[in-house]
């Protein structure tokens, strides 16, 4: 359409290029020659207006060339950003996995050392109880080669254990306290001995469970005279003539020593060796403990 437009006053162009003389000339019609003025206005505001429009249109696409640039340059940006987030996440996928198998093999190697370690600790426990083992049978060894052969005898019987720790055989059998002595002797066993209110009151209370309103022999006997008593037990160790094991009244010039079950919670108190009406309660000796 800007072609068609333009063709009449290029016509007139020409012509007037042709004729350049006739521009000068005087018309014969006024008319002809206004409408030649106007056709040249005209000419001249259309290519003024093209010039315009030329311009705008280089500025316009100045302008899109510049946000095209601009466009590309965010999309380059865009895309470098994006590769370089790819390759960070790609190093930090293989650092992540490189850390993973580097605390797998740590892993792995301190269980391999925990497994020597256990296998270390368990061989040189099985030699320690080997060890053991061995010097236990020795000194079992040695025990038996060394152990009195009553003491097995002893063991043998049925013997009631207190709650101090000592084992007692109690005999409804009577006799004088050296018969008593020697039947406890026969079994490998010993007469009983009451150091402490303790031990004594155990064995009286025991004793009249089991044997009922009986005396009892122990094994102290008086070493002395009758002018100054000398009580001992059988190890040797001294019965004081003032000591609370004693009871009231107790007489304390007599060879023997017995307790009654039935009365005076036990005590102790002195008799002639050769009464036969006392019975017996044997003691397991120390050593076969």
């Amino acid at each position: 359409m800007l072609r068609l437009g333009l063709l009449p006053f290029l016509v007139v162009a020409a012509v007037l290029a042709n004729d350049p003389k006739q521009i000068d000339q005087p018309t014969k019609n006024d008319k002809m020659t206004e409408f030649q003025k106007g056709l040249m206005t005209s000419v001249e505001a259309t290519n003024e207006n093209l010039k315009r429009l030329a311009k705008l249109f280089y500025e316009q696409m100045v302008e899109i060339k510049k946000l095209a640039e601009e466009q590309e340059k965010n999309f380059n940006a865009t895309n470098q950003r994006l590769d370089e987030m790819v390759q960070l996440s790609d190093d930090r996928h293989r650092q992540g996995t490189e850390e993973i198998r580097n605390q797998a093999n740590e892993t792995d190697r301190k269980l391999n050392d925990l497994d020597r370690l256990v296998k270390r600790n368990l061989e040189n426990l099985n030699r320690k109880v080997d060890n053991s083992a061995a010097l236990a049978e020795r000194h079992y060894q040695l025990f038996e080669s060394r152990y009195p052969t009553y003491c097995k005898r002893a063991r043998s019987n049925s013997l009631t254990e207190l709650s101090n720790g000592k084992k007692y055989l109690f005999l409804t059998t009577g006799g004088n306290w050296s018969q008593v002595r020697d039947r406890c002797a026969e079994k490998g066993l010993q007469m009983i001995t009451l150091k402490n209110l303790n031990d004594l009151n155990l064995v009286w209370q025991k004793a009249k469970e089991l044997i009922g309103d009986k005396y009892l022999w122990v094994s102290v006997r008086n070493f002395g005279n009758s002018d100054q008593a000398d009580y001992r037990w059988q190890d040797g160790f001294k019965l004081e003539l003032n000591s609370d094991l004693w009871t009231n009244g107790a007489n304390k010039t007599l060879g023997c020593v017995e307790m009654r079950t039935g009365s005076n919670n036990g005590k102790l108190s002195g008799e002639t060796c050769n009464y036969s009406g006392s019975k017996s309660v044997c003691e397991l000796p120390s050593e076969c403990y």
